[in-house]
């Protein structure tokens, strides 16, 4: 372990650090399958979704050119894979309409989107075979990227796997003003792991073993907006890359073969305050963040890799959580036609305060197996509980502010999401220092084995149902997950710009 990635751990773990040597760590983890050669030209170009064309957005099984040679069975939003991406500006009212060509009952969750609980595809809102679901609501979240997947009980982890997922990107005049890289030179990068049959014939899920019912179902193979493979060939210059973590349970620990720095200026709730320089970021599943990479000083004809490092995950199949692995390759191919530069500051956010929060909250986050290695019974709770359809869990008052301590008592990591609400991170395991992988408005948060995360949390405008639950997509769909209820009055129904007024995501 070097001292980087030594040091990104203690900030997780929240310890101060001031060693100035780290001990080694032996024995990294089995690869996933890497590309046949890291040279120009090996490897799979990257491939970028069709943006969405306003007509209805269809959840149904096709075959999809994963690989160039080869069609394999997927699960899709409008025939595309990944899903179409849909590009809003903040005031705007967003309107679509959701079909459901599946054989089994879906609905549409607009991740980290502030919208009425009627919008927020709740599993009580999915809906069945050949029928659909309208969906309208005003934009009220600042620039950032959102994404949207299904969200039927029992049922989220197997259809996100199966490809259904697509990216929802917001604009604003704030974001436009600061002059960040743009056109070719913004890139979104969805990451995400699956397992594959030999024939490529289809994404093996079958959840067979002990590790997939309690770490999650983690793949062989890595892919970037779907490609396996990946190689992005890039300008001597900067650029902005949106990465959205689409697994269904792993942990990417993201830093370059050459360990170059890069600066992280977006969080899941859009702009932080300022660039952050990082050289190794985690991203887990659900999360968001943007990064500024600069290939300025890269020779044409050069080649660097974005990787995920080895942090004790060990060997075995399929690689497990914390195994090393290329994620993307950036061939520099030629001179950069338009500069771009990383800005001093970027959008300022009204920071919450402890002392403002009028009550707390724990959500005790734990797993319970019992059963012989192979035939286990595995639960998995919050505060106790498994999630039942009908059952609200507690009630929030609408616009008070809270504290919530995401304890986690379990081995396991836990990705925690709330819908409805963007919220700040107050301390992870005690430490207000935060690093800067918690900064800024965050609608899911990783909760490492034993800690305690807490975040200020306040709902806003909107009143109803609404789920509080881990992003690991298996523990979600076996009950990490909670009702809750948003009790009061809603701000009002004014436009979308004039609530965007009365909203603390300014």
């Amino acid at each position: 372990m070097n001292r980087r990635r030594f040091l990104h751990t203690l900030a997780l773990s929240g310890i101060a650090a001031t060693a100035s040597r780290v001990p080694a760590i032996a024995a990294a983890g089995k690869p996933f399958r890497t590309p046949s050669k890291l040279l120009a030209g090996a490897g799979t170009p990257l491939r970028f979704p069709a943006d969405w064309d306003g007509g209805p957005i269809v959840a149904a099984a096709t075959k999809q050119n994963v690989w160039p040679d080869t069609q394999t069975d997927v699960w899709t939003y409008g025939g595309s894979w990944p899903g179409p991406t849909i590009r809003v500006k903040r005031g705007d009212t967003f309107k679509a309409r959701m079909v459901n060509m599946l054989d089994e009952p879906t609905i549409i969750h607009w991740h980290g989107m502030i919208v009425p609980h009627e919008m927020d595809g709740h599993p009580s809102q999915a809906v069945g075979t050949k029928e659909s679901y309208n969906y309208s609501f005003p934009i009220l979240n600042r620039a950032g990227m959102y994404w949207y997947h299904p969200h039927p009980h029992h049922r989220t982890a197997i259809q996100a796997y199966r490809g259904m997922a697509g990216l929802f990107i917001v604009e604003d005049d704030a974001e436009k003003d600061l002059g960040l890289p743009d056109g070719g030179h913004d890139i979104p990068l969805v990451l995400q792991d699956r397992r594959i049959r030999d024939s490529r014939s289809e994404f093996r899920y079958e959840i067979v073993t002990d590790d997939d019912h309690i770490q999650g179902f983690l793949g062989d193979a890595v892919f970037v907006n779907g490609t396996p493979d990946p190689y992005l060939e890039v300008a001597k210059g900067l650029y902005r890359f949106r990465l959205l973590n689409g697994a269904n349970a792993r942990i990417f620990y993201l830093s370059f073969t050459d360990d170059r720095p890069f600066h992280i200026i977006a969080s899941d709730g859009g702009l932080l305050d300022k660039p952050y320089k990082v050289s190794l970021l985690s991203i887990s599943p659900g999360e968001r963040f943007e990064i500024l990479v600069d290939f300025s000083g890269d020779d044409i004809g050069t080649s660097v890799m974005l990787r995920s490092e080895e942090t004790g995950g060990g060997a075995g199949y399929p690689p497990p959580q914390g195994a090393a692995f290329p994620v993307i390759r950036f061939d520099v191919v030629k001179e950069a036609t338009k500069t771009f530069t990383i800005p001093q500051t970027l959008v300022p956010y009204e920071q919450y305060r402890a002392e403002d929060a009028v009550r707390e909250r724990d959500f005790i986050l734990s797993i319970k197996h019992e059963g012989s290695v192979g035939n286990l019974d595995v639960g998995h709770f919050i505060n106790g509980l498994e999630f039942e359809m009908d059952r609200v869990d507690g009630t929030i008052p609408i616009n008070e502010l809270e504290i919530w301590n995401f304890r986690n008592t379990s081995l396991a990591p836990h990705p925690m999401h709330a819908h409805g609400v963007q919220f700040q991170v107050l301390d992870r395991a005690g430490n207000t220092n935060l690093a800067a992988r918690d900064r800024g408005w965050k609608d899911t948060i990783l909760v490492l084995p034993y800690q305690t995360v807490r975040v200020l949390v306040r709902f806003n405008p909107y009143p109803g149902i609404y789920l509080v639950h881990c992003h690991n997509l298996e523990h979600e769909s076996h009950g990490m997950m909670l009702n809750f209820e948003v009790t009061g009055e809603p701000t009002g129904v004014e436009s979308a710009a004039a609530q965007i007024e009365k909203l603390d995501l300014k």
